[in-house]
């Protein structure tokens, strides 16, 4: 949910080199880096990509193409703080004009130990 409303979408995350998960496999064997299309929370179809970073604690999405806004990109970082007590989610849009600067919004989200022991 967002300030337009819901928007439900699925990023496919692909693997990354500094991250193996199958320790059998050789350096690059185990993930297969894909794109595809998506459409965002105004309804653009852009060009998506998502992927693990720093040994899997940092997930980083693309949505590239779109119009809106002056047109650019929609960088995303996800990753946890504080032993895992907050959620860090930074976005970023990348004008496509650069003489613009770069627009930053980070959330964090402390998870509220008191309703975990209730569920």
């Amino acid at each position: 949910t967002n300030p337009k409303g819901c928007w439900e979408r699925t990023l496919v995350a692909s693997g990354f080199p500094d991250f193996h998960t199958h320790s059998t496999k050789k350096p690059g064997q185990d993930y297969a880096h894909s794109k595809s299309f998506i459409k965002t929370a105004d309804a653009e179809d852009v060009s998506a990509e998502a992927w693990w970073e720093d040994r899997g604690t940092v997930h980083r999405s693309w949505l590239r193409g779109g119009t809106k806004y002056g047109g650019g990109d929609f960088e995303s970082l996800r990753y946890l703080k504080n032993d895992g007590s907050v959620l860090v989610c930074k976005s970023i849009f990348h004008p496509k004009n650069v003489s613009k600067p770069d627009v930053v919004v980070t959330w964090r989200f402390k998870k509220n130990e008191t309703d975990l022991t209730q569920a």
